[in-house]
């Protein structure tokens, strides 16, 4: 949970989802051991101001044709301030 913008939140989660993506292999196992990764950000700010949803998720994808590299990165962010209830309580 973040409540204030501190900047660069965007590159924080990122480099979360990057340690904890790191930590589900060992030394010495293959890469096909890596396991699905997920980081909720649940956020007391607007961060993702490019669409007015509550809840945004991210993924790789091409960048044309739209089709997933793999499924093991997913970065979601639950803005409450986007929440009409929670906007009326300010």
């Amino acid at each position: 949970m973040q409540v204030q913008n501190e900047g660069n939140y965007r590159k924080r989660s990122l480099y979360y989802w990057s340690k904890s993506y790191e930590e589900t292999i060992l030394e010495a196992e293959t890469y096909e051991s890596l396991k699905k990764t997920i980081v909720i950000n649940i956020l007391g700010y607007v961060e993702i101001t490019e669409s007015s949803k509550i809840h945004t998720t991210f993924k790789i994808t091409e960048q044309e044709e739209h089709f997933s590299l793999l499924e093991d990165l997913q970065i979601h962010y639950l803005e409450l301030p986007k929440l009409p209830s929670f906007r009326r309580k300010i």
